[in-house]
């Protein structure tokens, strides 16, 4: 079955989005490995609205509670490493993707440990602008941005069935059809948009593209490539107002990072969904360990080899 189009969904979700705050604390141990803790607290319906995914493996601990005071939950999960590079969310998964790295190296006199954690961009700049202006503007009317982002998840649409030689691949064909329905909102005026696209994908298609004659298999193939685009920007819209705070604590003494704050020994990087509108944003850190007790060893080594060397030659010397 076609679902009904969910564009119209992300205007009432961006009117009544409740804020969820995440914090992720980590510890580096000297050893290498990690532990993490994933703590969400917000709105119910958002916590578990699958925007943002506390990991499931390899997981130590999950709980959640309701508080009773506005619907509002907690949402906590803990998990420990031993891999220096975890991947917790995959690109294809249209939740944020976020993946884990740590490297140990050890040299003579010193062990230096590095840190970087990366959130998938979700390239809204780039592939929405119209949504993209929105929402770093705060003017969140969908009638500015809601065709362009039906037009820009018809041509993903197009481009994945033409890939998968689902659809004969003629570039020209699908450009004309991606402009036709450009060109078709733009003669919409008003209101009427929303009254367009609250009918089925596959009825809007069908409609708007009826001048090019194409069979509904067309229509129907093409309204299913679609979701999975238009998931993965229904969960970017849901991160509309969430926060992210990444508390890090790592041995040895920092002597590189991007952090936003450093308090004591703990660094701690805050923000929001502007930092991920475009490209990958990636926390990154860098702490020393410095250990002179093996050069304390080599220079007492050397000492000694040249006191018995000089001692050796002095002996000789005498009659």
């Amino acid at each position: 079955m076609i679902s009904r189009i969910s564009i119209l969904l992300f205007a009432i979700s961006l009117l009544s989005l409740a804020c969820v705050e995440n914090i992720i604390s980590i510890k580096i141990h000297p050893d290498g490995q990690s532990y993490l803790k994933f703590h969400s607290y917000g709105d119910s319906l958002d916590i578990f609205n699958d925007d943002f995914i506390h990991p499931s493996r390899p997981m130590i601990l999950m709980s959640s509670r309701g508080l009773g005071e506005d619907d509002n939950w907690t949402h906590t999960t803990e998990v420990m490493l031993n891999d220096s590079i975890h991947g917790f969310t995959f690109d294809e998964d249209p939740s944020l993707g976020y993946k884990y790295n740590t490297n140990v190296s050890t040299s003579f006199f010193k062990t230096e440990y590095e840190f970087r954690l990366t959130f998938s961009g979700r390239m809204i700049k780039l592939e929405y602008p119209r949504l993209y202006s929105a929402i770093t503007s705060e003017k969140l009317d969908s009638l500015e941005w809601a065709p362009e982002a039906f037009t820009v998840l018809m041509k993903k649409g197009l481009d994945d069935l033409s890939r998968e030689s689902l659809i004969e691949n003629d570039l020209i064909f699908n450009d004309r059809l991606v402009n036709h329905i450009r060109n078709s909102f733009e003669r919409i005026e008003g209101r009427e948009v929303l009254n367009h696209i609250q009918k089925s994908k596959a009825t809007l298609l069908s409609e708007l593209l009826r001048p090019f004659k194409v069979n509904d298999s067309l229509t129907i193939m093409l309204a299913n490539a679609m979701q999975p685009h238009e998931d993965r920007l229904r969960k970017t819209i849901d991160l509309h107002d969430d926060t992210f705070i990444i508390k890090l604590l790592m041995p040895g003494q920092p002597y590189h990072t991007n952090a936003n704050e450093i308090r004591n020994d703990t660094l701690i990087w805050d923000f929001g969904i502007d930092s991920l509108l475009h490209t990958d944003h990636s926390l990154i850190a860098k702490s020393v360990i410095y250990d002179f007790t093996p050069l304390q060893k080599l220079v007492i080594f050397i000492s000694i080899i040249l006191f018995l060397f000089m001692f050796f030659f002095m002996r000789r010397g005498l009659p």
